[in-house]
């Protein structure tokens, strides 16, 4: 109803809650026990809410879901006066996204930091309808997130992120460029075929063309061929269906390019023309 809603503390603590004609009686706990918040820090630094929200969007998919791997259950962040960076990886894949561009100016110091996933979840709500900066600040267990005037404190994750400049690929020396969205249907489509456990696509690379397949014993099997400008030797790589489809989702480029060494190694996909930022999305392949 359309009416002011009291609240009123009874004894063992217990709520009611009246509005118009309505009551309610609701059991509450102490005061006590809610935990205690830690003490606010500054926030010396600043970053556009749109760009945090990129950087999530671009790679909150690649954080593991098995909780035993706790340093890898997060994004490592880092912010200084040179630019920003955010990485995730699940040990099959990593989303790489960096950037100097957009940064704010009056900002101080610098920030590395490990972010837990629900608190990059959370900052994708709050930034959806927020426009502006954000201030951010940590000390050695919590970071902070001012966005006008709400705050949000995080506890850091602890522990040593593995070093994932070992992780980039250095001699991936074939490529092949394509269209985002033939792609990325393509992949949807074929995947309807593929094992509901491991999601197994095949890619076939030879000369202009790429040819995607899946197979299920129960189900059937599916093919379909793309153009691309690929002109080396023929190649095949498997890959999770579902890895791809999380970077073609989130890419935002009209081309991509996929980028390989050979079957067995990683591969990396790319947008072909962002100046303003750096992403990298490596894959390790399935064995087929």
């Amino acid at each position: 109803p359309d009416a002011p809603v009291k609240f009123r503390k009874e004894e063992n603590e217990w709520v009611t809650v009246e509005c118009d004609r309505s009551k309610f009686r609701l059991p509450g706990i102490s005061k006590e026990t809610f935990p205690e918040l830690p003490g606010f820090k500054s926030t010396p630094l600043k970053l556009p809410a749109s760009l945090l929200k990129l950087l999530i969007d671009r790679t909150i998919f690649a954080i593991t879901q098995e909780e035993g791997r706790y340093t890898l259950s997060g994004a490592k962040f880092e912010l200084d006066s040179k630019g920003v960076k955010m990485v995730t990886t699940d040990g099959h894949r990593l989303a790489y996204v960096a950037t100097k561009d957009g940064l704010s100016d009056g900002g101080s110091g610098e920030l590395d930091v490990l972010i837990p996933r629900k608190t990059l979840a959370e900052l994708t709500k709050l930034t959806a309808d927020f426009e502006g900066d954000i201030n951010l600040g940590a000390d050695e267990n919590h970071v902070y997130f001012q966005l006008g005037s709400r705050l949000l404190i995080s506890r850091m994750l602890s522990g040593q992120f593995p070093n994932y400049e070992m992780v980039m690929p250095k001699n991936n020396d074939r490529s092949a460029i394509f269209d985002t969205t033939a792609l990325s249907q393509a992949v949807r489509r074929v995947a309807l075929m593929a094992d509901d456990r491991s999601h197994a696509i095949r890619f076939h690379l030879s000369k202009e063309q790429l040819l995607i397949s899946s197979q299920n014993a129960e189900e059937g099997e599916a093919r379909e061929t793309l153009e691309t400008d690929f002109s080396g030797e023929d190649t095949d790589i498997g890959f999770n269906a579902q890895y791809l489809q999380d970077f073609l989702n989130v890419v935002g480029a009209e081309k991509v390019a996929f980028e390989f060494k050979d079957g067995n190694s990683q591969a990396q996909l790319r947008p072909v023309s962002d100046d303003n930022h750096e992403y990298k999305y490596i894959v390790m392949p399935m064995r087929l």
